[in-house]
């Protein structure tokens, strides 16, 4: 039996996005145990009327750890903390170190207590430069990026092989160009593998030793123009 848990699920991408993963890896989703947690009651309705087989619980992550759910071994564990307070969409709004160190909170309740195989986690590209505030809430510049190369380093001393990327969903297939950052954390012994990618930004030219890809997929595929709809404007 498999166990995942997915911390800040929302309404359910996560879960969606494991479960495809697993039918391609002939993973029968009937054979795991999942459970999901967020904050929000609007959130956690929504997912459990997508999920109904995995359940979801309305809590705060910073007052749960894996034991209050009785859970010692964990094969996969998902967190997809907030990226408000670390986005460069937020501008010059006063940043919130509570709201940022959400990260820190997923290590101390869940890797440290429950026998984590393979860690995940998505967050925005900027999560990379993660570092102290000065006295108006700000990012210290000069020390941009230290709380994040802390947080990897807890990670390997917990025994987890580590590494990230950012990445954009166009260059999977997905009809977006959002770029996220991913960090995969794993100690099954398996390593860490990325996927290839299999579509390409056609403003690019194509090398001559490039291997040929498709463009990438626009979001008008995923439209039924058929369907009547007054403009916006």
């Amino acid at each position: 039996m498999i166990t995942t848990v997915s911390l800040f699920c929302g309404a359910g991408g996560e879960s969606a996005g494991r479960e495809l993963a697993f039918e391609q890896l002939g993973i029968d989703t009937r054979r795991f145990t999942g459970l999901a947690l967020n904050h929000w009651d609007l959130a956690v309705g929504v997912h459990g009327r997508n999920f109904p087989h995995v359940r979801v619980v309305q809590e705060d992550i910073t007052q749960v750890s894996a034991s209050d759910f009785g859970l010692r071994k964990i094969d996969l564990l998902w967190a997809s903390p907030s990226c408000v307070h670390h986005s460069r969409a937020r501008g010059g709004k006063p940043r919130e170190e509570q709201q940022r160190s959400h990260a820190w909170e997923v290590v101390d309740r869940w890797l440290k207590v429950a026998d984590v195989s393979v860690f995940l986690m998505e967050n925005v590209p900027e999560f990379q430069e993660w570092g102290p505030l000065d006295d108006n809430n700000q990012p210290v510049k000069a020390r941009k990026g230290e709380y994040f190369r802390a947080f990897v380093d807890q990670l390997r001393g917990l025994g987890y092989e580590v590494d990230w990327r950012v990445l954009c969903a166009a260059d999977y297939g997905d009809p977006t160009t959002r770029r996220r950052l991913f960090l995969q954390a794993v100690n099954d012994g398996r390593g860490i593998h990325w996927p290839a990618q299999t579509h390409r930004d056609p403003r690019k030219i194509v090398g001559l030793f490039d291997t040929p890809l498709p463009a990438w997929r626009s979001a008008a595929e995923c439209i039924d123009w058929s369907i009547p709809c007054p403009s916006i404007f």
